[in-house]
């Protein structure tokens, strides 16, 4: 898949997703937020430094060895 690809299937389903809710933005928060609590663990706050310690467990987190042993994810700049 492409960049741009990526990046329209994240917009389809993210507008696929808010159809479902009605187009209404607060459901649409409470859906996020309701999601990211059922996730748990699994959802990592770089915005906060007092849980960036939880992106130790994830593998998709920068700097982290992803399971295939060979790559290690870097930041991106925005473009």
């Amino acid at each position: 898949m492409t960049k741009l690809s990526v990046l329209d299937e994240l917009r389809r389903v993210r507008h696929e997703v808010s159809g479902k809710i009605g187009h209404d933005p607060h459901q649409i928060v409470q859906y996020y937020a309701d999601l990211q609590k059922s996730l748990g663990g699994r959802v990592v706050n770089f915005g906060d430094d007092s849980q960036a310690s939880q992106a130790k467990d994830c593998p998709g987190a920068v700097g982290n060895a992803i399971p295939d042993g060979q790559s290690t994810p870097t930041s991106q700049s925005s473009s």
